[in-house]
């Protein structure tokens, strides 16, 4: 764990954790291991040059960096592990947007815009938001494993039962997001729909 990173966690329950959630473990996914993390603050270029790589057109870094500023749990980085186990490397991310009562009418009606939310319609950290967009997800041949242990990676107390909302910016991404139980709210199943679903299934799962 980084200086920067032991200066964000805290006791929680007698275990060190982050602030708001506790992400650091290991995913198989196939014949490789993905370390599961919080970004640090000077890994967010990367991030965004990654994101513009294989979605498009996206957040700009500056955007970027006031969300992380407001909430650093809004992103998971997913750090890929040399056969040897001694270094990583960002093999793909997972961000969202926790959204106040504000942005989550922004969405109702159509008005939100994902490439640059208002600073505003964020939720306060701690306090449990309105609704979550998921913002982006790079995961490439893991992206299923990278959905299921994101959400778990979230606290239950802060999290669960909040609407989450999101949009499918590829063909792999719409079929994805289907898969996971959420319903078309704009713009067709596809491309561009816009989805929303109460509880996704894998937080149904991790509630049985």
């Amino acid at each position: 764990m980084s200086v920067h990173k032991k200066e964000r966690a805290q006791l929680l329950d007698g275990a060190l954790v982050w602030p708001y959630s506790s992400p650091d473990f290991v995913i198989r996914a196939g014949n490789r291991f993905v370390r599961l993390d919080i970004p640090d603050a000077d890994e967010l270029s990367e991030i965004v040059a990654l994101q513009e790589k294989e979605i498009g057109r996206t957040a700009a870094l500056q955007v970027t960096q006031a969300v992380f500023d407001a909430n650093p749990d809004s992103f998971r980085v997913f750090r890929g592990i040399t056969p040897c186990g001694t270094q990583t490397y960002i093999a793909g991310f997972a961000s969202f947007l926790f959204l106040n009562d504000e942005g989550e009418c922004e969405l109702e009606a159509g008005t939100f815009i994902g490439r640059a939310p208002t600073l505003t319609s964020l939720s306060a950290p701690h306090v449990p938001p309105a609704a979550t967009y998921a913002w982006a997800l790079v995961a490439r041949g893991f992206g299923a494993l990278a959905v299921k242990h994101a959400a778990l990676s979230y606290r239950p107390d802060l999290y669960r039962g909040v609407p989450v909302w999101c949009t499918a910016a590829s063909d792999a991404g719409a079929q994805l997001i289907n898969a996971e139980g959420f319903a078309s709210k704009r713009n067709g199943a596809g491309v561009g729909g816009v989805f929303r679903t109460d509880q996704p299934a894998v937080l149904k799962e991790r509630a049985s």
